[in-house]
């Protein structure tokens, strides 16, 4: 399994290099390709892991006094975990915390508070970054330490003010931040990556959009990037062109970003949000949800609070979006049962008028039997208007066949079965098929089935409100039932009685009876029970 999984792996990144090297801006290949790094995301994801599994077994050989050794491990590990997982990263710099103040050695010691520095940026924790920030005198710093310092210093605020939102502190943030990138910038050489990088942030930053974007678009090109690299240039290069209003180069750069942090297990991104935000604004809603449940997924994974708050923004819009193409398909599915019902209420009708004119024209052929040959013509003629009557009525099917193509399969049937007299087959044949029993069940499982994609452990935390008696049990199949529903609307944030009846099909009297009733059954107080279910979180 894990040599198809490698195999699957090698044939992505093939797929992905000749991507990457088509210097135009196909929207539809690189969502192609996207979608097959989502595909492959787990097999990444192993592959880090292991990864990390091994330098954790380097870091686990050495011995308790080997302290110095100790120390360059977990810088190891730091580094294998700050885009990939917030609490495995903090564990391991506070680890070099420790280890460098037994090691009495300042610039460790510095290093761990800025490696601090950086993973609570990363997971959004601003005031605790810039408090740990503060703690150091920059003064005292070699060349290295003041790169990195300045650096995370400078994006912390940046990030700050993304965070913000509000116009006056934005710009004293990104002010501050640019005043640290500039510090920063001049400690490396103009030709590298990271002041070219820098250099467009600042510019983005201050608003030069179009100098930001030709700094970035040069650097773009630079075939010597890493993935993680590729996927900080391309996602800040697809957000300038989106401010730019060109969606078109936005929507491919950010696909490729959403690519190069899969490839490189990075979690805490925002290229796949940025890319679901647009496919939305486009009309692409499917793709639009479906990226921006993973980005909630990897929000959630990191645990960076912040990326979690702008997904947050995002997810609820589109889900709404999505949520109303849902309820729309059910309005068409009901208007279409209706249809169905009304068309086999007209079909019993012209049942029960054929078997009549039939056995009415048999009392009449009898009666003719019995008369002279002068009625054989009138007898012919009865006979003759019984067969157009058919044929109006087969002609009457063929018109409304026309209009309802969405029944044509049920259509098509009647007429072959009125046509060969096959009555008592039509008959089951319509009550088989007019199941809305069968139809109302399928929309219940699909509502479930979207519950249970939003809340996975829905069922098992509303049971933690109840004693073990009083839980609820799912029968063989069942996803949620009634009373679960219920509670999985108020948990959605419909609180309204009459909006949660006309969902479910239910009156608002059954609909408060069960609230009623369950609250009373639970262990937290009446008043309190709301607030526990809105704490059900996956």
């Amino acid at each position: 399994m894990f040599a198809f999984r490698k195999t699957l792996f090698s044939v992505f990144l093939l797929c992905s290099f000749i991507t990457l090297n088509a210097q135009q801006w196909s929207i539809d290949s690189a969502l192609k390709e996207l979608d097959v790094a989502l595909v492959s995301r787990e097999v990444m994801d192993l592959v880090k892991m292991q990864q990390v599994q091994t330098e954790l077994v380097k870091l686990q050989q050495l011995g308790p006094g080997n302290t110095e050794a100790r120390y360059k491990q977990s810088l190891v590990l730091f580094d294998a975990y700050k885009s990939f997982r917030y609490d495995s990263a903090f564990k391991y710099a506070m680890y070099q915390d420790s280890l460098a103040r037994t090691l009495n050695d300042e610039d460790k010691i510095v290093s761990a508070k800025i490696n601090m520095g950086f993973i609570f940026l990363s997971s959004g924790l601003f005031k605790e970054a810039i408090d740990t920030l503060k703690s150091i005198d920059p003064d005292k710093l070699n060349k290295d330490l003041k790169i990195d310092y300045y650096s995370i210093f400078g994006r912390t605020y940046h990030d700050l003010a993304d965070y913000n939102g509000a116009a006056y502190f934005t710009g004293i943030y990104n002010e501050l931040g640019n005043n640290y990138i500039h510090k920063a910038m001049e400690l490396v050489p103009p030709e590298s990556f990271q002041y070219q990088l820098w250099l467009g942030s600042t510019q983005l930053k201050a608003n030069q959009l179009e100098e930001a974007r030709q700094t970035l678009y040069r650097l773009f090109h630079n075939r010597s990037m890493t993935e993680h690299q590729r996927a900080i240039t391309a996602s800040t290069l697809g957000y300038i062109y989106s401010r730019l209003d060109k969606p078109e180069p936005a929507t491919y750069l950010l696909a490729i970003a959403a690519i190069s942090d899969i490839k490189s297990a990075t979690k805490e991104t925002v290229a796949l949000r940025n890319l679901a935000l647009l496919l939305y604004e486009s009309g692409k809603t499917e793709r639009a949800y479906a990226y921006i449940k993973i980005a909630l997924e990897d929000a959630d994974f990191y645990n960076a609070r912040h990326r979690k708050k702008e997904v947050g923004n995002v997810l609820p819009i589109i889900e709404g979006q999505q949520i109303e193409k849902i309820e729309n398909q059910k309005t068409q599915l009901i208007r279409s049962l209706t249809i169905i019902s009304i068309l086999g209420f007209l079909a019993v009708i012209f049942l029960i008028i054929s078997t009549y004119q039939f056995f009415k024209l048999k009392k009449v052929k009898e009666l003719l039997q019995l008369t002279n040959g002068t009625l054989t013509t009138t007898n012919k003629k009865l006979h003759e208007a019984n067969r157009i009557k058919e044929k109006y009525i087969g002609y009457y099917f063929n018109i409304n066949a026309n209009y309802l193509e969405r029944i044509e399969k049920i259509q098509k049937t009647i007429n072959r079965r009125l046509s060969l007299k096959q009555y008592d087959e039509l008959h089951d044949y319509i009550n088989h098929e007019m199941d809305s029993k069968k139809e109302l069940d399928e929309l219940n499982q699909n509502f479930d089935k979207l519950v249970l994609s939003l809340f996975p452990n829905f069922v098992n935390e509303f049971n933690k409100l109840f004693e073990p008696e009083d839980q609820f049990h799912l029968k063989d199949g069942e996803l949620l039932n009634k009373e679960l529903r219920i509670f999985a609307l108020l948990r959605m944030g419909i609180s309204d009685n009459e909006k949660i009846a006309r969902i479910l099909n239910y009156s608002v009297n059954t609909i408060y009876t069960y609230k009623t009733k369950i609250k009373n059954r639970s262990i937290v107080p009446n008043d309190e029970f709301e607030d526990h279910l809105m704490q059900i979180d996956g």
